[in-house]
């Protein structure tokens, strides 16, 4: 299902990239054929060159400069920066337009000083917006980067929760008076998991998450062998290098463990990780369902979290129920090799 959408959104996108093209092939078409009229079909070059570098010179000049302001949050703002914007670029294009048309059609090998101040008016522009925009995109993820190390920390206090140590230290006891050697084996259990939560870091390889998972997993298990409980984890060679935020699964899998599989009685987890193009997905199947439906107004701490650290890199997270089972789906986007899109 999830690959279905994903391959939905991927062609959403190409065809909102298509129609953006259309608009302004078919504005250049109208154009041209206004000028054609202009000059009563007596000179075909004038038209084609006005109307086919003023309408592309709009469309990347309007797009460059959006980059500065693209991130406002208010409508009416963005609004009235898009008509500065539109006018601003349509002013720079037909003073382009013009120079390029008397140096191709009237063979003009001097440019006057009126000439010279558009060309670097143009040139000094989408400088100064590449610039700016640049500058901005570098404090934007400065910003986001220090709030993820933030989200990590709060991450890392869910993982010291007081409930679940007191449950392996209880654990712990009694299993040392009935069966020594399997308390010393789960003990060393314990200890590596909190080992790999003490090296916690802002992000890591989800073979590394899955890893720590793993983990987490073995020690409910233990501390649930009454229960019948199987699981399995499931990764495409591709995606292992790929980064993601540490510990952003455990909240899922905490709570399908907890809601899910010890709430049913036993049964089965299951996390898949797959590559979707330009998107990892994570998808974590447990048998059982929550009493309360999963939406992010039931959200507790830990996947309040999760969910913060999805919206700040773009991502988001989907669950479903279907008859006695709970899938909750994280889609984290990727960038160029392995680094967040942040």
């Amino acid at each position: 299902m999830k690959r279905v959408l994903s391959a939905g959104r991927s062609a959403y996108m190409k065809l909102n990239l298509l129609w953006k093209v259309a608009v302004v092939e078919i504005s250049i078409l109208i154009w041209f054929l206004t000028l054609l009229r202009a000059v009563e079909f007596k000179n075909y070059y004038t038209p084609f060159v006005l109307s086919f570098v003023l309408m592309n010179s709009i469309m990347l000049l309007f797009l460059v400069f959006r980059k500065l302001y693209r991130s406002e949050q208010s409508a009416l703002k963005k609004l009235l920066y898009d008509l500065i914007n539109l006018s601003y670029s349509f002013t720079l294009s037909f003073s382009l337009s013009e120079v390029i048309l008397r140096i191709t059609y009237f063979h003009s090998r001097r440019l006057d000083v009126n000439d010279a101040f558009w060309l670097l008016t143009v040139f000094l522009s989408i400088s100064i917006a590449s610039y700016l925009s640049a500058l901005k995109e570098k404090l934007r993820r400065l910003s986001l980067e220090k709030e993820l190390q933030n989200l990590n920390m709060d991450l890392l206090r869910t993982k010291l929760n007081p409930h679940f140590v007191f449950n392996t230290f209880n654990f712990l006891a009694e299993a040392v008076r009935k069966n020594p050697d399997r308390a010393e084996e789960f003990t060393i259990m314990v200890s590596d998991y909190y080992r790999s939560v003490l090296k916690f870091k802002r992000q890591w390889s989800i073979d590394e998450e899955l890893a720590f998972i793993e983990q987490y997993v073995l020690i409910q298990k233990e501390m649930m062998s009454s229960l019948t409980f199987d699981y399995a984890i499931n990764i495409e060679d591709s995606a292992k290098k790929r980064i993601v935020p540490s510990g952003i699964t455990q909240p899922v899998v905490e709570n399908a463990i907890k809601y899910g599989i010890k709430g049913n009685s036993g049964g089965k987890l299951e996390i898949n990780v797959c590559e979707q193009e330009d998107t990892l997905e994570i998808i974590i199947k447990n048998t059982g369902t929550p009493k309360r439906e999963i939406i992010p107004e039931n959200f507790g701490t830990g996947l309040s979290i999760v969910l913060k650290q999805l919206e700040l890199i773009g991502g988001k997270i989907f669950a479903k129920t279907d008859g006695n089972s709970t899938c909750v789906s994280l889609l984290i986007p990727l960038s160029k090799g392995s680094e967040l899109n942040v």
